[in-house]
This record gives structure tokens, sequence and C-alpha cells, in this order.
């Protein structure tokens, strides 16, 4: 204490106390700084190694859709890697024989890190090689009279009109084929079946309906069966894309205006004597004309 006095009572002393006590606080704050700056870093380059492993979570759902997007479906899992790590995917369809729906998970994991990531997404695709198109500039549209019955998805750029007795009802064995209208859905007939009854699965189970305008049905009544779907938007196709789908597929295609009225139409002729599209016309109420198409369709033109 007798040196620490001399100190303090010596204007040397006191300046050399005060120097100590200076460099003390900033070692103190040195270190402070220091450990703060690592905390800091860490905790930057676990949120980077977890965005990271998110990416490549990503990078499993985008494999998923790729796959729906080139093979028209799609297996219960799959893995894959990409430049950060692995990625587990698991597909599941939550309505048996529905196509359009799926639920996607992937798991991913930054390889250097460990870190990993998972993440789930509802995915309702249509698969456009597959359906039936009616395509005319920048509208397009489908007007369909008269009595027929059309199986399969559907897809129109415009307006659709039925009149007379029509059904659109789903495949064979499956339920959920999508009816997709960007446009309007008008009704001009009490005939008009759209979806079939309340069976499960198969040709009379419930279709699900998109209508993108207005369903407009004056003076009429229809049955109209739809499941509940979202909300949601429509691809904005252009008709090279189904050029595209049906020629690099050796599908049908047809260019122009086509008619069914009172003359049979068949084209695509495949190898066991069946055709791609057939319209077949009726003779009367008990005799209703057919419509009947597998595989791609391009139709160029009204329908």
């Amino acid at each position: 204490m007798s040196i620490l006095k001399r100190y303090l009572s010596d204007p040397k002393g006191s300046a050399m106390v005060l120097a100590i006590i200076i460099s003390v606080v900033l070692l103190a704050l040195v270190i402070i700084g220091i450990v703060l700056v690592r905390q800091q870093s860490s905790l930057v380059a676990g949120s980077r190694q977890k965005s990271q492993a998110l990416a490549v979570a990503e990078a499993g759902l985008e494999a998923a859709i790729w796959r729906l997007e080139r093979n028209g479906e799609i297996g219960d899992s799959f893995e894959g890697y990409n430049s950060e790590g692995k990625y587990e995917v698991v597909v599941e369809s939550p309505v048996s024989g529905n196509t359009a729906y799926y639920v996607i998970k992937s798991k991913g994991k930054h390889t250097a890190s460990g870190k990993e990531k998972k993440i789930e997404q509802d995915v309702y695709y249509v698969n456009l090689s597959r359906a039936v198109f009616s395509y005319s500039g920048a509208n397009g549209g489908g007007q369909t009279e008269g009595s027929i019955n059309i199986k399969g998805p559907f897809y129109t750029t415009g307006d659709m009109t039925l009149n007379g007795k029509v059904g659109i009802y789903n495949l064979p064995g499956t339920t959920g084929n999508p009816l997709m209208i960007r446009g309007n859905l008008n009704i001009g007939s009490q005939a008009v079946d759209i979806g079939g009854n309340t069976e499960t699965l198969g040709e009379n189970s419930p279709m699900a309906v998109f209508v993108k305008g207005t369903i407009d049905w004056p003076n009429q009544v229809f049955s109209l069966v739809s499941k509940q779907v979202p909300e949601i938007s429509l691809p904005n196709v252009v008709s090279t894309q189904f050029l595209d789908a049906a020629q690099g597929n050796d599908n049908a295609v047809y260019t122009g205006d086509l008619a069914l009225d009172a003359t049979e139409v068949k084209f695509g002729l495949r190898d066991d004597g069946s055709y791609t599209f057939r319209y077949v016309p009726g003779s009367g109420n008990n005799d209703p004309a057919t419509l009947t198409t597998e595989g791609v369709v391009y139709i160029d033109g009204t329908l």
C-alpha cells in the first residue's frame, strides 16, 4: 500500500497507474471484441451452412419437378447430389389415382458441415403433353356441340362452350384428371355432364375443375361434380410448347380448325390400327357421337 501511495502522490507515478488501468481496460475490450467477433463469425457460418443445406433440399424439390416435366410421372422416393451435398426426396400421392396432386418432401444435407434442412411442398402438376388442347391465335377456345363424350385431361386457353348432350369424364382407373379453362365456361344445355357422379375412382369419379373466368349457364340445369381444388395460376401456354411435345413423342398433330359434326374424323394412326384421335358421329339420341383421344393430341386451330 505504501508503494501505491507513493506512486499516487508522485505525478509521474499517477500517470503510470492511469496508463496501466487504461491498458487493462483496453485489453479487456479487445478480448471482449475478439470473443464477440468469433461468436458472430460462428453464427454467420452456421447460418450459411443452414442456407447451403436448404439449397440442397431445394435442389431435391427441383429434381422432383424436373422428373414430372420430363416423364409425366414420379416415383415414391429417390436420392441425388449437387455441389453442396446430398438430398433425399419422398413423394406422396394423398389421393389415390390422382396424378395431378403430389406432396413432395425433400431433406438436404450439407456435406462439409453435416447440417440438414427439410422442406415440404404441395405440387399441383398438369402434364401438358397428356392433355387435349385447343388453341387459336392468342385466345384459343374449345366449342363442342352435339352428343359426344370426352375422356381425359382437357386444356383450353380461351372460352369453352358446351351444348347438347356432352360428357367429360376421367380416364378409366384414374381420378382427378383436370379440366382447365383459362377463359369462361359456357353451358348451353341441361344435358351437359362434367365429372360423372360420386364414384371415387374411374370414369364416373369427380374431376378437378379449374376455371379462370366465370361459369355461365343461363336458364339451364347441368351436372357439375368437381373436386375441391386450391386457387392456382393456370399455365400460359403457347402453341409451340404443344407442337414440340407432340412431334417429339411421335403423336398426332392436326393443323387448322376441326369441326365435329356428321363426318368421321380420325388421325394419328398407331401400329395396332387404333387412332390417337377418333371422332365417330352418331345417328340420333339413341346413338350418340363419341370422341376418343389417347396420348398427345395437338390441335392448332379451333375445336
